[in-house]
């Protein structure tokens, strides 16, 4: 029927400590088992591609903003446009926050999110390719890649590759939201405190509309924002002016 919005859900099964199964579970329990794939068990590509066929198909998306990223991946290599609603079981989930899903799923009724998501209209997200380029006379080691949130170099990178690192040598220590903001805390401020990239000022260039700018001889890391909301929630432009504005202090004259 017309009226009718065909969904696919995907689940990362290991996002979320134990949310990821139990999501799962639940969904498979509300809908057709063939509309509730989990990532666990195989790559995206081959579901998605029996909805591409089906009229106003919609896409759930159940885990952390790496798992979206891996979904809108697959759907570009199709040539699809399908809409994306997320259900945010990661640790920043930034993309969820602003695109309206919230930071994180607490328990709510299965039912009250499929009707969120089948009422929700879509909106557009800017994606964004970066080519990383080996050093001159390796050309094997040049790869492009996308990002949707924000691109680091530099102490954000390294604190992001060290939780990586260790969320995939021990998992178990893992187990929920807050306990890996703690981990993800605790290594980028160890990160800051051993001054690994403290030469970063020294080994980039950094040029915007072929201008160089400047980078701020104590800089440690640079990141190119595409969306207002970075490391779980915060907004990094609040406190930004445009180039040429003056701050409430300098305009008062004090």
């Amino acid at each position: 029927p017309p009226s009718l919005t065909p969904l696919l859900c995907f689940v990362n099964s290991k996002s979320g400590g134990n949310q990821g199964l139990t999501l799962l579970s639940h969904l498979r329990r509300v809908l057709n088992p063939i509309q509730v794939h989990d990532l666990a068990s195989g790559p995206p590509e081959n579901i998605l591609k029996v909805f591409l066929s089906i009229p106003k198909s919609r896409v759930l998306v159940c885990g952390g903003d790496g798992t979206v990223a891996w979904i809108l991946e697959s759907l570009e290599k199709l040539s699809s446009s399908l809409p994306v609603a997320i259900l945010p079981l990661g640790t920043g989930n930034d993309l969820a926050r602003v695109h309206g899903w919230g930071g994180g799923y607490q328990g709510e009724s299965i039912l009250g999110v499929l009707t969120c998501v089948a009422n929700s209209y879509p909106t557009k997200l800017d994606r964004w390719q970066v080519t990383l380029e080996g050093e001159p006379g390796n050309p094997k080691k040049t790869r492009t890649v996308a990002f949707n949130n924000y691109f680091g170099i530099g102490a954000d990178a390294q604190a992001a590759l060290d939780f990586h690192k260790m969320r995939e040598s021990t998992p178990e220590l893992f187990f929920s939201r807050l306990t890996n903001k703690v981990w993800y805390a605790v290594l980028g401020a160890e990160d800051i405190f051993k001054s690994s990239c403290a030469d970063l000022p020294t080994r980039v260039t950094m040029e915007c509309d072929g201008v160089e700018v400047p980078v701020p001889a104590d800089c440690q890391g640079l990141v190119f924002l595409n969306i207002d909301s970075y490391a779980g929630g915060i907004n990094l432009w609040a406190g930004g002016r445009k180039s040429g504005e003056l701050s409430p202090a300098e305009g008062a004259g004090l």
